[in-house]
C-alpha cells in the first residue's frame, strides 16, 4: 500500500516480500530484504559449530499439520544467511525437526510432519524420503475415506553411535525409524507399546542415551522407551502407579544430560526420570520425578504446570527450557537453581512463547526460535575439548572496572584447573563440567586478588595431558 518513485525507479512496500525495486525501464523487480532468515517465526532450530539451521513449520498444540504450510529453510554460516525456497525442497511442507550429523555436518535432514524426510547435503536438498522412494508409507494407505492422500508425519530424530539415524512416524504402525549409513529404512513395530496408532495423532520428540536406548515421547501415551539390543519397549504414563508423568499432558521435548538423567518437557510442567537402566526390566517399576525446590521456605514443584517446548543441556551440565508462555528458564546442573530467567519484559526476547533452542557447542551462543523472531545469547558454557590444544582465557587482561567473569575455554571433561599468582599460592580450583569454567577474579570467593600474573595449571581427567595458560589483572 506504499510506493515511493524517484532516480527513475519505483519502490513498493510489501506485506510479504519485503521492498520490490523496480526500474522504469525494467519489469523485473528485485526483493530488496534484510540480511535474515526468511521468516520470523522459527518454529525448530539446530546448530553445530558456526552454523545455524531454522525451519518455519507450522503445526497445532494438538499435532494439526493443515492447512498446510510451504516455506523455505535458513541457514546461518560464518555470519552469512543462505536462504532456500520452499520450489527447492521437493514438496517437503511443515518442516518441524533438524537433526545434524554429527560425524559429518555437512548431512542434514529436515522433518516433514505431512510429506516425508528432507536430505541436505552441502546445503542444497538431495533427497525427499516418501513413499515413492522408500518403504515410508501413508497414514492414509488403508483408509478408504482418503484413498489417494497421502500422510507421513516425521518428527523427533536422533543419530545414534553407529551412524543411523533414529526418527519416529505419527498414526503408522511402525512409527520408529531407522535410517541406515546405507539409505535403507528399518520400522519397528509398536502395536505392543500402541494398539491404536491411527489415534496417536503424534509422536513427539526422540532421544537416544549413552547405552544406545532410543526414548521418544507421545502426545497421549506418554513416554516410550526402546531397546535395540534385546529388542524391548516399555512405557510410563501419567497417574500415580503408572509413570507420574503430569495428568492430562503430553511430552514435548526430552534431553539427556552429562549424568544420563532424562528430562521431560510436558504440556503440564517437567519430569526426571532416573536409572535409565533399570527402565527396561521387567520386575521394576520405573516412574519420574518432579524436581521440588524451596520457594521462600515453602516446597515448590519446579515449571509446576507450565507449558515446555524444548530443554537443552549446556556444555557445563545447566539446563535451558523454553516454555510456551513464560519465556526461557537457565538453571543449575540439579535445577535447584535458576541462574536466569529471560521474558520479554526484562530482556529482548520479542516473545515469551520460544518454540526452540540450539546451542553452538564450541562458542556457547545459545540461539532462541520465537513466533516475533530469533534471538541469540552469548553463553559461556561449551562443549568439552578432544584435548588442550585451544586452552583460552578471556577477557585478558582483565582491565580496571571489569566486574565479570574470567572463561576458561576449550576445556578437556572433567580436567582439574588451578589458578595461582607469581608466587605459587593457590588463588582458585575446580574441575570442569564441560569445555569452559568460569573464574570470579576472587580467592576462593573471599576477596578480589590484586593486580598481576596468575598462572591457570590445567591437568586432564587421565592426567597424561596439561596445559599453562597466563591471565593479566590489572585493579
Amino acid at each position: 500500500s506504499s510506493a515511493l518513485a524517484f532516480d527513475n525507479t519505483i519502490y513498493l512496500g510489501t506485506t510479504d516480500f519485503g521492498i520490490l525495486k523496480i526500474p522504469f525501464a525494467n519489469v523485473e523487480a528485485l526483493q530488496l530484504l534484510p540480511d535474515g532468515p526468511l521468516f520470523n517465526n522459527s518454529f525448530a532450530l539446530a546448530a553445530t559449530p558456526g552454523e545455524l539451521w531454522t525451519v518455519f513449520g507450522d503445526i497445532t498444540t494438538s499435532f494439526n499439520p493443515f492447512p498446510a504450510t510451504n516455506k523455505g529453510i535458513s541457514n546461518l554460516k560464518d555470519e552469512q544467511w543462505l536462504n532456500i525456497s520452499f520450489e527447492n525442497l521437493f514438496g517437503a511442507n511443515d518442516l518441524v525437526y533438524i537433526s545434524i550429523n554429527p560425524r559429518d555436518p555437512s548431512e542434514v535432514f529436515m522433518s516433514s510432519f505431512n510429506s516425508g524426510l528432507l536430505r541436505i547435503n552441502d546445503q542444497k536438498p538431495e533427497t525427499l524420503f516418501d513413499d515413492t522412494n522408500s518403504s515410508l508409507v501413508s497414514s492414509f494407505e488403508n483408509d478408504q475415506n482418503f484413498p489417494n492422500s497421502n500422510d507421513i508425519r516425521i518428527f523427533g530424530s536422533e543419530f545414534d553411535s553407529q551412524d543411523n539415524l533414529w526418527f519416529v512416524q505419527s498414526r503408522v504402525k511402525d512409527g520408529l525409524k531407522k535410517l541406515s549409513s546405507s539409505g535403507s529404512i528399518q520400522g519397528i513395530d509398536l502395536s505392543e507399546i500402541i494398539t491404536n496408532p491411527e489415534l496417536e495423532f503424534a509422536l513427539t520428540d526422540l532421544t537416544i542415551s549413552r547405552e544406545g536406548f532410543v526414548f521418544f515421547g507421545s502426545n497421549k501415551k506418554g513416554l516410550i522407551g526402546y531397546n535395540p539390543n534385546g529388542k524391548v519397549f516399555n512405557r510410563i504414563k501419567t497417574g500415580p502407579n503408572e509413570g507420574e508423568l503430569p495428568e492430562f499432558s503430553s511430552i514435548r521435548a526430552l534431553a539427556f544430560d552429562k549424568n544420563n538423567l532424562l528430562w521431560i518437557g510436558t504440556s503440564k510442567g517437567l519430569r526426571v526420570l532416573f536409572g535409565i537402566g533399570p527402565f527396561f526390566e521387567t520386575d521394576t517399576n520405573p516412574k519420574a520425578q518432579a524436581i521440588i525446590i524451596l520457594e521462600e521456605g515453602i516446597p515448590q514443584e519446579l515449571l509446576f504446570e507450565q507449558a515446555l517446548t524444548d530443554i537443552k543441556v549446556d556444555g557445563s551440565n545447566k539446563k535451558w527450557i523454553a516454555t510456551a508462555t513464560s519465556g526461557v528458564f537457565y538453571l543449575s546442573p540439579d535445577g535447584q537453581e535458576t541462574i536466569h530467567h529471560f521474558t520479554k519484559k526484562n530482556s529482548p526476547l520479542p516473545s515469551n512463547n520460544v518454540q526452540d533452542i540450539a546451542i553452538d557447542p564450541d562458542s556457547g551462543l545459545v540461539y532462541f526460535a520465537t513466533l516475533n523472531g530469533l534471538v541469540a545469547f552469548k553463553g559461556s558454557a561449551t562443549a568439552p575439548r578432544n584435548n588442550l590444544n585451544t586452552v583460552r582465557a578471556f577477557p585478558n587482561p582483565v582491565r580496571p572496572g571489569f566486574l565479570g567473569n574470567v572463561t576458561i575455554d576449550g576445556l578437556t571433561r572433567n580436567a582439574n584447573i588451578k589458578i595461582t599468582d607469581i608466587e605459587g599460592n593457590l588463588v582458585y580450583e575446580t574441575t570442569s563440567l564441560g569445555g569452559s569454567v568460569l573464574w570470579d577474579t576472587m580467592a576462593f570467593g573471599k576477596y578480589r586478588v590484586a593486580s598481576g600474573v596468575y598462572f591457570v595449571l590445567i591437568t586432564g581427567e587421565d592426567a597424561e595431558e596439561t596445559k599453562v595458560a597466563k591471565i593479566m589483572i590489572i585493579r
